[in-house]
């Protein structure tokens, strides 16, 4: 399945086409990752989810900590879907937009005195509760964020800094 094959013609994301996507194997491209991406895998004990943090990346393998270091082939890492759970845990501030959407704010940009980063996302105006639909888009560009590695990735392009659980 191609990335784009979950996003329907409204733009919308299919969530069955994109749980199908998450529970491919081949989700994670290994040279996507650097060193303190946060990203999921099973216990080989107990078959739980384990969040864990990227430690040493090599050819084959990545080096994970948790409990206890971890030494994982590439296919058993999955990406974590960004929530908006997760960005509350990384440190973001939320502001909702009434009905339309909720923005999602971190840190103070230092020239600018805004918002160092602003992520937009979406709700559904269909629902009854008006459910925060697919996934945050970045404020200043166009395209979405779908994983908690790639908001990882993006935040240290811009900052040079990690981003963090809190």
């Amino acid at each position: 399945m191609e990335n784009k094959d979950y996003i329907e013609e409204s733009g919308y994301i299919d969530p069955k086409a994109f749980d199908n996507l998450l529970s491919n194997k081949n989700t994670i491209k290994p040279e996507d990752l650097r060193i303190g991406n946060l990203v999921s895998r099973r216990d080989i004990g107990d078959d739980s989810e384990r969040i864990e943090v990227i430690i040493e990346l090599k050819k084959d393998k990545a080096l994970t900590s948790g409990p206890i270091a971890v030494l994982c082939s590439y296919e058993d890492l999955q990406p974590i879907p960004l929530t908006e759970e997760w960005l509350l845990k990384l440190g973001f501030q939320k502001e909702d937009q009434g009905s339309v959407s909720a923005q999602f704010h971190y840190g103070e940009n230092p020239v600018t005195k805004d918002y160092l980063i602003s992520l937009i996302w979406i709700k559904d105006y269909k629902s009854n509760n008006n459910a925060l639909e697919g996934f945050p888009f970045y404020k200043n560009g166009h395209f979405t964020i779908k994983t908690v590695y790639q908001l990882q990735n993006l935040f240290h392009a811009m900052t040079g800094e990690e981003l963090k659980l809190k």
